[in-house]
């Protein structure tokens, strides 16, 4: 599977059971569903936080990824870890899809790559050619938003920052 088509990553908190009866302890990552539809949290059982990362412009992917959250019964606030943007082709679409939903979010690299607020010559030569060619498809609105994200957030008892 190419990097490109792989769903962002997302990790919902929650304090429930898991298998076996077993009381899951911080986060747990899941993509896909695996046995039953409800997954670990059960029916009608509500995340207080998803967290997703490294979404770069995969419209399809991110599509999937809310799509499966709302299956599992949604959450209270998405939480997001950056790099909204980057190497796939709907910058814009994935920053306005996320920004519909009760959500914070930190900078990535390739989010301010794009917005022009850090050095591209840090970058891969791919990388920065991918930050250059989302900056032009964003507009001015999407990429003052991307100017404005912090590095660092609080987030009710977490940091949330960006792994780069």
């Amino acid at each position: 599977m190419s990097r490109f088509s792989r769903p962002p990553i997302y990790f919902p908190l929650f304090k429930e059971r898991g298998p076996g009866g077993k009381v899951a302890k911080g986060p747990q990552p899941w993509g896909w569903p695996q046995g039953s539809k409800a997954g670990i949290l059960g029916r009608g059982k509500r995340m207080r936080y998803a967290i997703l990362s490294d979404i770069h412009s995969n419209l399809a992917a991110l599509e999937a990824v809310l799509a499966d959250l709302k299956a599992r019964g949604g959450a209270d606030q998405l939480w997001c870890l950056g790099d909204i943007v980057g190497y796939g082709p709907d910058p814009g679409e994935c920053l306005d899809l996320l920004r519909r939903h009760d959500h914070v979010c930190v900078a990535g690299n390739h989010d301010w790559g794009a917005a022009g607020k850090v050095d591209l010559e840090t970058f891969n030569p791919d990388a920065a050619a991918a930050c250059l060619w989302n900056a032009q498809r964003l507009t001015e609105e999407q990429l003052c938003y991307l100017e404005g994200l912090p590095l660092e957030l609080q987030a009710s008892d977490f940091t949330l920052v960006h792994g780069s």
